[in-house]
């Protein structure tokens, strides 16, 4: 199935890694995060994707923040 048919799913950019993710505004540092419309919200379960440090804070003008995470 094509990308463009599976638009609210996430694709792992890495196998083990640091990536840069758009966080929404409850994120914090060691949350976990769960993917909502492109933003990644946090998770009350574990996920393979966790938040190291938020490196821009939520904008609301903007809608999300930047956080560097850890792919697990």
């Amino acid at each position: 199935v094509p990308r463009s048919q599976r638009p609210k799913e996430w694709t792992c950019v890495g196998m083990l890694g640091q990536v840069f993710v758009r966080i929404g505004f409850y994120a914090n540092s060691m949350d976990y995060l769960m993917p909502i419309g492109g933003v990644g919200y946090r998770s009350i379960q574990p996920t393979r994707l966790q938040i190291m440090r938020v490196t821009k804070t939520y904008n609301p003008a903007l809608g999300y923040g930047i956080a560097k995470c850890l792919l697990l």
